[in-house]
């Protein structure tokens, strides 16, 4: 993907209000949690957690609304996985 094809994703009007939310959930997130992991095994559990979560709003018929807010948090969490806030010198 060119940087102009990505800009033009993000930038795309049904786009950009995903990423403003994961913004918003991403700023909470280092907020509530500054410590995202000791290590690569448990962010790869906190990933592991939040899905797990995606699945009971589903399985326990919570609406739209709740699993839209726990997939947000899952793109967090895997977000902040990948930018390696796993890591210990991001700790």
């Amino acid at each position: 993907m060119t940087d102009e094809e990505y800009l033009g994703f993000v930038m795309a009007p049904e786009n950009r209000r995903v990423f403003e939310l994961l913004k918003l959930k991403d700023d909470r997130a280092r907020q509530k949690h500054p410590a995202f992991s000791d290590g690569i095994y448990q962010g790869v559990g906190v990933i592991g957690e939040e899905y797990g979560e995606l699945c009971q709003a589903l399985n326990k018929n919570q609406g739209e609304a709740r699993v839209m807010d726990e997939a947000l948090d899952l793109l967090c969490v895997a977000w902040r996985f990948c930018r390696g806030d796993w890591r210990p010198e991001k700790c």
